[in-house]
């Protein structure tokens, strides 16, 4: 048993590892590099030819936008994943072929994307599938929905992949399943692997968002949230609502713009596998926040129309402010004392919102420079784990062997010495280079 990181590398973004086993070789997540520019993994024609399988985790870009390009290169086997990440897979795809398309990057062609579809194979979280000799079998990630941890058998021994991980319970998942996850080799993500990286728990988290939202309509202004179409954008748009029937913001429309309105439908469409108590509401208390009346969109083109609300929130994306409508909202109130962005996850280096974080107040759009006026906050919302997630989650795993991954370079450095200093032989994982996971 080996691996070859293709992708994600002491990097976060462009997810792609190449596992070779029992004779077989499968390529864990095809992801794009998300940030100021497109990055692709390292997969090339010859790697393609050699696989048998791809196993997608869940549908984020940076694990799952590279997939057509595969079929592009000549590749006809199945693609195991959830059903409710191919659901999401499809909407997520669309977005970033027409943002690919305007920047001139590699834009997937609609036969690449039909055949990534039509080769998809599902597996529901408890359920396993052989390529040839290796088993392999879903658990629930507890990052957004439908992500899965991947549990590999093979060659007398086991490993996990994590992808994307979250433990801790959120508005809309209870967490990641640390059920029956003992494995010889763990292959996490270090997105937060730093001892300083301690993220503030979903109720404190909310009530900080709650609180900037309600200063910002108290003072007449927009508060402007860009977004992830996909986790983030319903655990915001589930915790607005829930802050206004009880009063604690006041009652003012959430305009909902991107491609967030499809990915409500689909959260709604795959409510089971989200917390019980939402889908028992939903059945029980005839109240459904996927549905919601306070949620809006834009009437008009140039989005002109959602002035006339103010003050309001609007939800958009794209979260890093590297395209999509949210830019169209900054052009507009950019110079708007009383509005506000505020930032709610990972901001990519060299990306406006990471600009924005670090004290920047000029940001291009198109052909034009704005000197921003509108407040920026940051309130931390995060669907990744946290250090000491990451520490529980591999004592869960109890590996004798562990390789850290999509992080940046100190952070997967740090986890892999932190993971060393409690027994488990560790490295943090990099580009384009076999590791023996044999011995």
């Amino acid at each position: 048993m080996r691996l070859r990181i293709l992708g994600a590398a002491k990097e976060v973004g462009r997810s792609a590892l190449l596992l070779e086993a029992e004779g077989k070789r499968i390529l864990l997540d095809a992801g794009v590099g998300v940030g100021a520019e497109y990055k692709y993994p390292l997969v090339t024609p010859e790697i393609v030819n050699s696989l048998d399988a791809v196993v997608i985790t869940h549908a984020h870009i940076d694990h799952s936008a590279y997939l057509p390009r595969l079929f592009e290169m000549g590749f006809s086997g199945n693609v195991y994943i959830t059903k409710p990440t191919r659901d999401l897979f499809q909407v997520l795809v669309a977005d970033y072929r027409r943002i690919a398309a305007e920047r001139n990057a590699w834009t997937p062609s609609t036969e690449a994307v039909t055949e990534a579809l039509r080769h998809m194979a599902f597996l529901d979280y408890g359920e396993s599938a052989r390529i040839g000799d290796v088993r392999i079998t879903f658990k629930d990630a507890g990052h957004i929905l439908g992500s899965a941890q991947v549990i590999v058998e093979a060659e007398e021994k086991r490993l996990i992949y994590s992808g994307d991980i979250n433990p801790r319970p959120s508005r809309l998942h209870s967490g990641a399943d640390l059920e029956g996850i003992d494995a010889d080799i763990l292959i996490t993500e270090s997105t937060y692997g730093h001892p300083e990286d301690r993220l503030p728990s979903y109720k404190t988290a909310g009530k900080q968002l709650a609180d900037s939202v309600r200063a910002t309509i108290e003072s007449g202004g927009f508060a402007v949230i860009p977004s992830f179409a996909i986790g983030r954008a319903q655990e915001v748009i589930l915790t607005l609502d829930a802050y206004m029937r009880s009063g604690a913001i006041p009652d003012v429309p959430i305009v909902v713009d991107g491609m967030i309105k499809k990915a409500l439908r689909i959260y709604r469409a795959n409510v089971l596998h989200l917390r019980e108590e939402i889908w028992k509401g939903i059945l029980l208390n005839d109240y459904d926040p996927f549905r919601s009346e306070r949620i809006v969109v834009p009437r008009r083109l140039d989005r002109s129309d959602i002035l006339e609300l103010r003050p309001t929130v609007i939800v958009s994306t794209s979260g890093m402010l590297t395209g999509g409508p949210v830019l169209r909202y900054l052009e507009m109130l950019a110079y708007d004392e009383r509005s506000k962005i505020i930032l709610t996850g990972y901001q990519a280096p060299g990306t406006p919102g990471r600009r924005l974080l670090e004290g920047a107040r000029v940001i291009r759009i198109g052909e034009k420079s704005y000197d921003i006026r509108i407040g920026v906050e940051f309130v931390h919302m995060s669907a990744h784990a946290d250090y000491n997630d990451l520490i529980r989650y591999a004592d869960a795993v109890k590996p004798e062997r562990a390789i850290t991954v999509h992080g940046e370079p100190d952070r997967v450095d740090a986890l892999a010495k932190a993971l060393e200093k409690r027994g488990i032989s560790a490295e943090a994982g990099e580009l384009d280079v076999w590791i023996d996971l044999g011995a």
